[in-house]
C-alpha cells in the first residue's frame, strides 16, 4: 500500500508489460508518443494541437471518408 499523497517513480528502461484490464481515475499525463491497436472510445470530446481544434466543434465542409480531403473549415 502507498502512502497517501505519496508520489511513486517507477524507471525501467526496458518497457512495462501489463495484461488485463487497466482501470484508471484520474488526471494522467502523457510524455512522448502513443501507438493504440484497437479502438478508440471518448465520451467527452478530443482536443488537438495549438488551435484546440475539437473533434466536436470543429466543423468542415465536403467531408469524405477515407483518404479523401476534405475542405475548409466552416464558420
Amino acid at each position: 500500500i502507498l502512502p497517501a499523497g505519496g508520489i511513486t517513480d517507477i524507471v525501467s528502461t526496458g518497457g512495462i508489460n501489463i495484461t488485463g484490464p487497466i482501470n484508471h481515475v484520474g488526471d494522467y499525463t502523457q510524455q512522448g508518443n502513443q501507438q493504440i491497436t484497437g479502438q478508440v472510445t471518448v465520451s467527452v470530446d478530443v482536443v488537438a494541437g495549438a488551435n484546440a481544434i475539437s473533434l466536436v466543434s470543429h466543423r468542415t465542409k465536403g467531408v469524405t471518408p477515407g483518404p479523401g480531403i476534405s475542405l475548409e473549415p466552416t464558420p
